[in-house]
């Protein structure tokens, strides 16, 4: 088992690199050009300033370059700044959420585990029985509905009907 987890070890950085030139990748053959998305699609800017942005982003240089600076920058964590938070470092936009993420993510697995196990005890002590039926068919359900479809309706269960 030992060496199975370090063969898995070893090849992640392999799999990072690859996640990592992948997403590279679809951003640089994406359709959306990156200086119309900092002016905005409104704004009509002059060549020369189109020029500007560019070379003051890295736009202007070979696709080699611009992917061993990004892939730097994201080894050293530095993912950017935001536009949309008034450019505020990314990792510090997450870094500030993630305490939330982290709480809300918590505590829905552990009522997931603590239920899961509990229903599971007792549908299998009352095996054949309505309680085991019900339990049974809602696992179906959950495993063949899709989850945002189960959030969507959890939302409406809770916040509308239940206030």
């Amino acid at each position: 088992m030992l060496k199975l987890v370090l063969r898995r070890l070893a090849l992640l950085p392999v799999i990072l690199l690859a996640v990592a030139t992948l997403t590279f990748a679809l951003t640089e053959i994406s359709p959306f050009d990156p200086v119309r998305a900092y002016v905005g699609s409104e704004t009509n800017i002059s060549l020369e300033r189109r020029a500007e942005i560019a070379h003051a982003y890295g736009f202007d240089q070979p696709v080699y370059e611009r992917f061993g600076r990004w892939l730097g920058h994201l080894a050293q964590g530095d993912l950017g700044n935001s536009l949309v938070a008034g450019g505020q470092p990314v990792a510090n936009e997450i870094a500030s959420r993630a305490s939330a993420t982290i709480v809300l993510v918590g505590g829905a697995l552990l009522i997931v585990l603590v239920g899961g196990l509990v229903f599971g005890v007792l549908a299998a002590a009352f095996r054949g029985s309505a309680f085991d039926w019900v339990v049974r068919t809602l696992c179906y359900f959950n495993t063949a509905a899709p989850s945002f479809w189960i959030g969507l309706l959890a939302l409406y269960v809770f916040s509308i009907e239940l206030n």
